[in-house]
């Protein structure tokens, strides 16, 4: 069995990772600034798999920082989990869903 590495995990209520597209553009972001992978989206069906007594979906950070301010955007629990990195890598490197545009036309008043 390979090493496994000690990550955050934020357990939240679905769609509140998903729903809006932030936490897509965050991991975008991150991913073209760093040279490795720092946060793991697991959507619900993933995430249920993992843990099948825990419900809703998960986020993956390296830092507990990131897991504190993730926490303060989306809500959630942090627990500290070990993680295989192949099992990361087979199941846990896809984005999260972009975010759906809002309509935003002007409409005219009238009076």
């Amino acid at each position: 069995m390979g090493k496994s590495l000690s990550l955050y995990r934020l357990m939240v209520i679905a769609p509140n990772l998903s729903g809006d597209g932030q936490l897509n553009e965050l991991m975008l972001e991150q991913r073209k600034a760093a040279k490795a992978i720092q946060i793991w989206f697991l959507p619900l069906s993933l995430a249920r798999q993992a843990w099948p007594a825990e419900h809703g979906e998960a986020v993956l950070c390296r830092h507990r920082r990131q897991a504190d301010w993730l926490q303060i955007r989306f809500g959630g629990i942090i627990s500290q989990i070990d993680v295989s990195p192949s099992w990361l890598e087979t199941h846990a490197t896809a984005l999260p869903p972009k975010g759906v545009a809002g309509n935003i036309s002007v409409q005219p008043q009238r009076f």
